[in-house]
This record gives C-alpha cells, sequence and structure tokens, in this order.
C-alpha cells in the first residue's frame, strides 16, 4: 500500500484477529479504499500468483530515509541508505506481482466473502462442511492448500495441505495429504 511517499509491506491474512464478520468488515473497508483510489494505492498479490520473493515480517518505507520493520519482538528503524534500498528493492519486486484498482477489489471483496462463509474458503464444501463454523474457520485461517490432485476416480481426490508459518519457513515436511472420499 503507498499513502503519499510512504509504503507499507504487504499484508496476508494468515490469522483471525477478531471474528469472521469483523474480518469481513476490515476488508471491506480496505476494497472501499482501494476502489476510492486518491492518496492511497492499494494493491493485492493473489494467493495464485508466482512469487520469487517473500517479506519474513512486516515494514513501513518513510520518504526512502528510513525504514521501519516490525518483527515479533521488537521493532527496528533502520536509516543506512543500504539497509533502505533493500527494502525499496523488495517493495518493488512485490509492487510488480500485485494488482490494483478493479482487480484488487475483486480479490477483496472475495475474501471478505470467504470470511463471511468460512468452509467454502477451503475449496467449496467437501470434508471439512460438516465441522462447525468456527472450525472450519481456524482452518481457513491456519492452513492453505498447495495443490488438488485432479479426480482420477469418482470416489475420492486429495489435497496438500500446509500452515502458513511453515510455508513461509519452507517446512515442507509439515505439509498434509489429506484425502476426500465421497460415497458413490
Amino acid at each position: 500500500m503507498r499513502q503519499g511517499r510512504t509504503r507499507c509491506s504487504p499484508c496476508r491474512w494468515e490469522c483471525r484477529l477478531g471474528s469472521a464478520p469483523i474480518m469481513a468488515e476490515q476488508i471491506e473497508q480496505d476494497a472501499t479504499i482501494a476502489a476510492r483510489g486518491g492518496g492511497t494505492t492499494v494493491g493485492i498479490v493473489p494467493w495464485t500468483t508466482p512469487v520469487h520473493v517473500f517479506p519474513g515480517h512486516a515494514f513501513d518505507i518513510y520518504d526512502e530515509d528510513a525504514v521501519v520493520v516490525a518483527a515479533e519482538t521488537a521493532t527496528a528503524t533502520p536509516t543506512g541508505a543500504t539497509d533502505v534500498a533493500t527494502y525499496v528493492e523488495l517493495f518493488e519486486e512485490l509492487e510488480k506481482l500485485a494488482c490494483f484498482g478493479d482487480e484488487a477489489v475483486e480479490h477483496l471483496e472475495r475474501i471478505a466473502g470467504e470470511y463471511r462463509e468460512p468452509a467454502k474458503s477451503l475449496g467449496g464444501g467437501g470434508w471439512f462442511s460438516a465441522l462447525p463454523e468456527e472450525d472450519a474457520l481456524r482452518l481457513a485461517c491456519d492452513w492453505i492448500p498447495l495443490a488438488n490432485e485432479g479426480r482420477v476416480y469418482a470416489e475420492h481426490y486429495t489435497k496438500f495441505m500446509i500452515r502458513h508459518d511453515d510455508l513461509a519457513a519452507a517446512r515442507w515436511d509439515k505439509a498434509l495429504s489429506v484425502t476426500v472420499f465421497d460415497a458413490p
């Protein structure tokens, strides 16, 4: 996101920061800001976009003079030209991957809809549709599908799932294979 000369690193909703309705309202507000344009530009990197860069933490760039880096337990403010240039380059690479305007609004509206109907966000029914809404929401917030095996057999198919933090840390051994059996 850009606001004037300030650039904020991309965020992904990797966990729920409130109830599902609150998250949907927050994302809908982002969609409103994206649609309005003006001094703020909102870009979205869709989950389906192949990426070659990944920010390990949130950061904000201020006029290319300083960067505020948010880590898990502390905040740093690098001001050295080399440090700032590293984050400017990372932001520019992420910006190339992002969509803006109407396309960004469409993605935000879809994500808000997934918070309103969490079971559908994991693929539109299937094995988790019988779960209580809270459990389906937790799955949608903590896990993402890596791939789905095509339906070779009418009775079952396989999904490969991984937690967001394991994906970010490239812990591929933590991925799970989930086979869904549908009664014929």
